[in-house]
């Protein structure tokens, strides 16, 4: 789901669908040659509406130990206007910085359940924190193709951080044995990069209508690390038998390679009489699975247990509409 977040009251108000019927300067975001369906120049500086979110991970921790979170924050806000360029009735050029993305999350669990290896049933605890944050800044260009099409194009620069921390505790104890095991994986990266978005728009009697395409993400620089820790003792009360298992590392300064999708969105609005109508979707292609940080495997001396520790990662083909 990439339309979760909108510009502009228009927008707020019709889900995003304001591909093809735009009429002010969010049209940076949704549609750049529907800049020039604005009779006058205009600047946008959103306020902010607020959301709830709720997250739920099944069995995160085992059997019926879901992480679960609810959050309410602000949306992300856009701040655009137009730069005057001559005649505006055949050329626009307008600016704008983009809150693209904002999530942050902290997903906490605890209770109990069997884990492979330790004595007993093991009381358990687990924690995900994630921070996301992305920013657009840009410059768009529209161009009229006679009275009723017009074309346009928007080209960002991209500023991306993302911080991921998983922790998970495990104790158990019987009469005679316990256990103990802990886990934890972090990473973070940032990402600056540029992409495109490219639009035809324009009027046929009662109809408005617009088609989009977006580029995937052009890295042009960006570092991330990740790392690994493992603990894991079991033994006995008594000390008679004791089995220690520890692994841990830290790979800094890797390349990171975020890849956002490839889109198509198209939008239509029909006006009858004093109502208007407004339909738009968006397909976003699939992007495989990818090492975004591409760490060297760690590797026990002990055991010989090879763990790898890149960041995977990937999305699925989404279409939006509303």
């Amino acid at each position: 789901h990439y339309w979760n977040k909108q510009y502009g009251n228009r927008a707020y108000l019709l889900g995003g669908a304001v591909i093809g019927s735009s009429n002010d300067v969010s049209a940076v975001y949704y549609n750049p040659a529907l800049l020039t369906a604005s009779d006058r120049p205009n600047l946008t500086v959103a306020g902010n509406a607020y959301h709830a979110t709720a997250i739920t991970l099944t069995n995160a921790l085992g059997e019926e130990l879901d992480f679960e979170s609810t959050t309410v924050g602000a949306l992300p806000s856009i701040v655009a206007g137009e730069i005057p360029i001559g005649d505006r009735r055949h050329h626009r050029l307008a600016y704008s910085l983009l809150f693209r993305h904002d999530f942050n999350v902290t997903l906490e669990q605890r209770g109990t359940t069997v884990i492979a290896g330790l004595p007993d049933e093991a009381f358990v605890r687990g924690k995900l924190e994630e921070n996301l944050n992305e920013i657009w800044t840009g410059l768009s260009y529209a161009q009229r193709l006679g009275s009723s099409m017009s074309i346009g194009a928007s080209l960002y620069a991209t500023y991306r951080t993302h911080r991921s921390r998983q922790a998970v505790s495990a104790e158990a104890e019987t009469t005679t044995e316990f256990g103990i095991v802990t886990a934890r994986d972090d990473f973070d990266y940032y990402q600056i990069g540029m992409l495109g978005k490219l639009g035809v728009g324009g009027l046929s009697g009662a109809w408005c209508y617009g088609l989009t395409v977006t580029t995937p993400t052009v890295r042009l620089a960006g570092t991330g690390a990740t790392s690994i820790d493992r603990v894991a003792v079991i033994g006995t009360l008594d000390g008679s038998e004791l089995a220690t298992f520890i692994l841990s590392d830290y790979q800094g300064d890797l390349p990171s390679n975020y890849r956002s999708p490839f889109s198509v969105g198209a939008g239509v609005a029909f006006t009858a009489a004093s109502t208007t109508f407004h339909l738009a979707a968006e397909w976003f292609a699939d992007v495989a699975d990818y090492q975004l940080l591409d760490a060297a495997p760690v590797v026990d001396d002990d055991t010989g247990i090879s763990v790898d520790i890149d960041l995977v990662t990937g999305s699925r083909e989404v279409l939006n509409w509303a």
